[in-house]
């Protein structure tokens, strides 16, 4: 093997290092992104879920002062005091 042909197979080796490296770091910074992206998304579905609780606790409240201002019976045993039978 000439010296010429061994000079070019190391360039070759060394691209297919370098390609490969590259391949590897972008693999990583894919990955690095996708953990953030992860993260942004479970914040934001934790304030969606926070917001429907707060929104059905609301509807709760209400439904609850409508029930009592239209006198409403209460339920036997609903109450920690209610003991008639």
């Amino acid at each position: 093997m000439s010296r010429l042909s061994a000079s070019i197979l190391a360039l070759q080796a060394g691209e297919l290092d370098a390609a490969f490296l590259d391949r590897l770091r972008d693999r990583v910074a894919v990955g690095v992104g996708r953990v953030e992206l992860l993260g942004v998304l479970r914040a934001a579905e934790l304030r969606r879920l926070r917001f429907e609780l707060q929104r059905a606790d609301l509807v709760a409240q209400r439904l609850q002062r409508l029930l009592v201002a239209a006198g409403a019976p209460r339920r036997r045993g609903a109450g920690c005091c209610d003991r008639s039978s």
